[in-house]
């Protein structure tokens, strides 16, 4: 599972590694989804699983988020 900042790090590259190293699952915070959703569209199209999670205070909640549309308007 790789997170958010990991994936960012890896600019244009990202497609490339995730299927490079088998990358089933990615955790993005919910305020940058509506940021990636080229990058979330395809991800998901090569069957990685994404989770989009939220965090508030000392806690963190999450949600499987595969079903989203992500295309751009």
């Amino acid at each position: 599972m790789l997170l958010e900042n990991r994936l960012n790090n890896l600019k244009d590259k990202t497609l490339e590694y995730a299927k490079e190293h088998h990358i089933k699952h990615v955790v993005f915070s919910r305020e940058s989804v509506s940021k990636s959703k080229k990058l979330l569209n395809q991800l998901s199209q090569v069957g990685v699983k994404i989770y989009a999670v939220e965090y508030e205070l000392d806690s963190v909640f999450g949600m499987y988020a595969d079903y989203w549309n992500y295309k751009a308007n």
